[in-house]
């Protein structure tokens, strides 16, 4: 059994603490998927569509965590972010609710196409989070139907961060080409690579009550597949670019170079690595990934 790491109570530990757990960390490397999306195929997107991602995932995230944060579950104090929402249960309620109202707004001031296209991956996480499945006779959420989780969270993902910003160009190029369709995948093979580490972290959580990579594959196999689906996606950026004008050679070179960094960073995944290492630096590769292709 792993032992709790000690962060201190300092200001900053507290102030990064809330940045992660409250999920805005989250909600930023969303916001810097759909700003690659934006970078390769040159988009002009309204500052709407930024609060509705922002937003939206905010909230959906954190409707996952609030309903175990107000149950009063006991959890082992070495779950740092389980005990995190639990103390802070009503300030993350709060937050949630001002983030909903604020993605309601914004979703109400996108284009009917992009309303539409974004009703379906906002539905896959409420079914992921919620019991909305009807499965061997039961209601279960799709995060119980063994193998399919991480599929899941790599769709969802895909879909927001690149079908739903194509879709919401004001020049409304086809979101459906293929270059967009390439590049939707390899996103999906992306966050599906950068989200076997947290099932990495999870195992001592988790055990065998959901049939996780790691679980079923093993530590070293589970994070072999990690990298072949990175470089996947990359061979997927590499197509984008033989199919599209507008995906260049040099994104391709930047691509490349981050997904070597991606990879490294996944192999030293370990189950007994600090909290921090998964949510601040493995989802903030989006961040970096982003500034990549912005400034370099």
């Amino acid at each position: 059994m792993r032992k709790p790491t000690d962060t201190g109570g300092n200001l900053f530990s507290k102030v990064l603490d809330f940045y992660l757990f409250s999920n805005l960390h989250i909600a930023v490397c969303a916001v810097a998927l759909v700003g690659v999306t934006q970078e390769l195929f040159e988009y002009h997107l309204r500052r709407e569509l930024y609060v509705f991602v922002f937003c939206g995932t905010f909230f959906l995230y954190n409707l996952q965590r609030l309903p175990s944060a107000f149950a009063n579950v006991q959890i082992e104090s070495v779950f740092r972010r389980h005990s995190w929402n639990t103390q802070h249960r009503k300030l993350l309620l709060g937050v949630s609710v001002v983030a909903m109202i604020a993605a309601l707004w914004a979703f109400l001031h996108l284009y009917r196409r992009t309303q539409i296209i974004a009703l379906i991956p906002a539905a896959l996480s409420v079914a992921y989070a919620f019991p909305a499945i009807y499965w061997r006779k039961r209601w279960i959420k799709l995060r119980e139907i063994p193998m399919i989780k991480i599929f899941i969270v790599g769709i969802v993902w895909g879909m927001s961060c690149v079908w739903v910003p194509a879709a919401a160009d004001d020049s409304f190029p086809q979101w459906t080409s293929p270059e967009v369709t390439t590049w939707m995948i390899s996103c999906s093979l992306m966050i599906f690579a950068i989200t076997v580490p947290f099932d990495i972290r999870d195992l001592h959580y988790d055990g065998t009550r959901l049939r996780t990579l790691p679980a079923i594959f093993g530590l070293k196999k589970a994070i072999a597949i990690a990298i072949a689906g990175m470089l996947l996606s990359f061979g997927g950026i590499a197509l984008a670019d033989n199919l599209s004008t507008l995906v260049e050679f040099h994104h391709v070179v930047i691509y490349g170079a981050w997904t070597l960094l991606t990879c490294i960073v996944i192999a030293m995944s370990r189950p007994e690595r600090h909290e921090y290492y998964y949510s601040f630096l493995i989802d903030g590769l989006m961040v970096v990934l982003w500034a990549m292709l912005r400034w370099l």
